[in-house]
């Protein structure tokens, strides 16, 4: 049976050196937070250049920065009396940039570059045994420690004493407890020999390296991955990304809408990335541009008749004679299956003086070839032929006539004031085109 005795002054010791060796490691990064003098400034800039930004910080907090060609992007933002430390970090981790200072120069790199150069963190924990004595533990778990990690047996406390990252140290110590359950049935029975325990070391490597294969198949994440958006607003369209890039992503990854930079930052395995890679290069494209047109044209019914033509109303209103006014919509046609029903009117149907008369609908090709033969016989007058351009779904206004001006007499503290104001007189046509 092993020795359950533990010695309070050897663990003390052992937790000193720990900490000495861990304040070791960031002692000069400590070095570096201290000599950074407080300078507090204030910002307000919108869709400024990042390398202009960067030289305005330098000069009015008279400190020097180093930012190479590949330091790009643009930057919006507000600071008011903010540690210039706090703000440069700020402004950079929103474009995905960091800095390093050396010699009392700031050095901008990308994020992912300083976390190559920076060193890994390293902590220090004690791991007692209870029923596997250390040197054995150390022999099995020693292949765990990443780089950088060590790993000592104290045989008077029975113990590891482990620096590594964090990450990896959590690895080791749940292995340490699965040990332990295995050997704790048979300590108790018996004193386990070398060979019983060599066994059961064998089966538990067998066992790690199963689950570190079972780790593998799934799949990492990868770094975080900005996309920057040119066409596509993120603020108008967040609701709809969010609704996509849920159901894309799911649980494998996660990811952020940044209105202010208009970007989409995520980070998921590749094979995500990819497909919303995809996703937002056919989502985020300039949007379609249409050209809008119509003509007005002046005909009188008595130079169609000359043509032997009964020029009546095409679809649900045939009968009705060219110039009629209606107080429903006129439907030049109907949908399949749509029964058009007219109501029955209050007054008699008037008649457009001058026998100027207003289709409300789409006649496609109908009238084309009757309306181009009256114009080159001079039967009929084109008053305008107005264009716009707008965009797919945008509201277009085309308006045809004048602005007649009038004044406009008010009293006010007992003085005649008199104010010109204008009405717009004509015909005004508002479209919405959908590109399908």
């Amino acid at each position: 049976m092993l020795a359950k005795d533990r010695t309070p002054v050897a663990t003390i010791a052992i937790l000193f050196t720990a900490v000495a060796l861990v304040l070791g490691l960031g002692s000069g990064l400590a070095q570096v937070a201290s000599e950074k003098t407080p300078i507090l400034i204030s910002l307000d800039v919108k869709q400024m250049d990042l390398q202009d930004l960067l030289r305005l910080i330098a000069e009015k907090a008279n400190v020097n920065i180093i930012a190479g060609s590949g330091v790009t992007g643009s930057v919006t933002l507000r600071l008011k009396n903010v540690d210039l430390w706090q703000a440069l970090e700020t402004v950079l981790r929103t474009s995905g940039f960091a800095y390093r200072e050396e010699d009392g120069v700031i050095r901008v790199v990308k994020a992912e570059e300083l976390g190559e150069v920076q060193p890994p963190l390293l902590v220090t924990e004690i791991i007692l045994l209870e029923f596997t004595e250390a040197e054995n533990a150390k022999k099995a778990f020693e292949h765990l420690l990443s780089a950088s990690g060590t790993m000592q047996a104290d045989s008077t406390s029975n113990a590891l004493i482990v620096t590594d990252v964090p990450e990896d140290i959590e690895n080791i110590k749940k292995r340490v407890t699965e040990l332990e359950e295995v050997t704790k049935g048979k300590v108790e029975k018996e004193e386990i020999g070398i060979e019983t325990l060599q066994k059961d070391i064998e089966d538990m490597k067998k066992r790690m390296a199963q689950l570190e294969e079972e780790a593998v198949e799934k799949e990492e994440l990868l770094p975080p991955e900005r996309f920057q958006l040119k066409h596509l607003n993120v603020e108008e369209e967040k609701d709809t990304l969010t609704d996509v890039l849920s159901n894309m992503i799911g649980e494998d990854g996660k990811f952020f809408l940044d209105s202010l930079a208009n970007s989409v930052y995520v980070e998921a395995p590749a094979s995500i990335l990819e497909r919303v890679k995809e996703y937002l290069e056919g989502t985020d494209v300039p949007p379609k541009r249409i050209m809008i047109r119509a003509e007005f044209v002046e005909v009188r019914v008595e130079d169609v008749t000359q043509f032997g033509i009964n020029w009546r109303w095409k679809g649900a209103y045939d009968g009705y004679p060219l110039g009629s006014t209606f107080r429903y919509p006129y439907y030049a046609r109907p949908e399949p299956g749509r029964e058009v029903v007219p109501t029955p009117l209050r007054a008699p149907l008037s008649t457009l003086a001058g026998g100027l008369g207003i289709i409300f609908g789409s006649v496609e090709q109908e009238l084309r070839g009757l309306i181009d033969l009256l114009l080159s016989e001079d039967k009929a007058s084109l008053l305008s032929s107005p264009s716009i351009v707008t965009l797919d779904g945008e509201e277009a206004r085309i308006h045809v006539g004048d602005r007649i001006p009038y004044l406009v007499k008010s009293w006010k503290g007992g003085e005649l004031f008199e104010t010109t104001l204008f009405l717009d007189l004509g015909t005004t046509l508002l479209v919405t085109p959908q590109v399908k």
